[in-house]
């Protein structure tokens, strides 16, 4: 493995009142994940969620605690990728328009349980789902090999 393929990204968690999070689905590949993007150099990880939110979506987003921190390996195009990923629990102003910048940004509103199957890494999701009806609170590291 090489330097190139460690990555590091921020990634919001964003819970409307009804229970409903905040997913971005790809255009592509139809799967699914939660909003952000890859640290830059020189960059903190609020700051990154900041910009790639304006970036992409046109959202400005409001960062507060760091919920999860998500080491997974994967393989992608035969070669092995590792990636440390931190999710935060993220705000946006209520009424808050799903126009995304980007073409290859499509987000949408979803339950947990409802994008399951196409969500990576899957175990991710199961943590929050499980979490979810006491609020996410603890911050917690998990690995995750091959999503």
């Amino acid at each position: 493995m090489t330097r190139d393929s460690l990555g590091v990204s921020a990634r919001c968690i964003i819970v409307d009142p009804d229970g409903r999070i905040l997913f971005q689905r790809g255009k592509r590949n139809g799967f699914y994940r939660l909003p952000g993007g890859k640290l830059e150099y020189y960059e903190n990880l609020p700051l990154c969620l900041t910009r790639e939110m304006l970036e992409e979506t046109g959202i400005k987003v409001t960062v507060g605690r760091l919920y999860m921190v998500n080491e997974n390996f994967y393989y992608w195009r035969g070669r092995l990728r590792h990636e440390i990923v931190f999710y935060f629990n993220c705000t946006i102003p209520a009424g808050t328009k799903l126009d995304p910048i980007e073409k290859h940004v499509k987000l949408e509103w979803r339950r947990p349980e409802e994008v399951l199957e196409k969500f990576r890494p899957r175990r991710v999701l199961e943590e929050i789902m499980r979490d979810l009806p006491r609020g996410l609170r603890c911050c917690r590291y998990i690995q995750t090999w091959g999503d």
